[in-house]
């Protein structure tokens, strides 16, 4: 007699395989993915606890020594040390941070005023700086790293990188709090064995 059960015997544990596979595999790549979102936001948190300055610089003035999308890590320098040929961090309210070149330095009474200058640019920029208390200057330069930085700030990025990946771990830790029976580390219950 024929057997109008289409689903052979072994179906049931190999489909269980493959979604407890899935499973881990989504929860190591959400593990992943945070981890590498937490590596970078060290990259711009950690100088900071360091005394240093972390800057994401977007432009290609200074194409040869910071490349476009560099991450820049900056010490702070007293004003009163700025010299002339020296890279400094400028940022005036409303603009991004640059980092140029000092072309020229005076000093008004108490304020240091520079002019500023990428080194792929024909002429220094418009208008002059007064530079503040403390100037961040380059002290090492991170290839690339900028543009994730820049984009994370984004709300498409800060969507993708750190909302979307903490909801998605948080619903995968529910599922697995409230799935039915027991979870892979606790040994299942067996019989009616007495419970001490």
């Amino acid at each position: 007699m024929l057997s109008t059960n289409a689903s052979p015997r072994g179906a049931a544990p190999a489909a269980a395989l493959v979604v407890r596979l899935l499973s881990r595999l989504l929860y190591a790549s959400l593990l992943l993915g945070l981890l590498a979102i937490t590596a970078g936001l060290a990259m711009v948190v950690a100088p900071r606890l360091l005394g240093y300055g972390a800057v994401a610089i977007n432009g290609g003035s200074m194409q040869e020594s910071i490349p476009g999308g560099s991450l820049v890590i900056a010490r702070w320098l007293p004003n009163e040390q700025v010299r002339v040929g020296q890279v400094i961090i400028a940022s005036q309210p409303g603009r991004a941070a640059v980092a140029h070149r000092v072309v020229s330095l005076q000093k008004d009474g108490d304020n240091f005023i520079v002019q500023i200058k990428g080194d792929a640019n024909q002429t220094p920029d418009a208008g002059r700086y007064v530079l503040p208390d403390r100037v961040l200057t380059p002290a090492r330069v991170i290839p690339y790293l900028g543009y994730l930085v820049l984009y994370v700030k984004t709300p498409l990025g800060l969507t993708l990188f750190v909302t979307l990946p903490s909801i998605l771990l948080c619903l995968y830790l529910l599922r697995q709090i409230w799935s039915d029976g027991p979870l892979t580390t606790e040994p299942a219950l067996k019989g009616g064995g007495n419970a001490v």
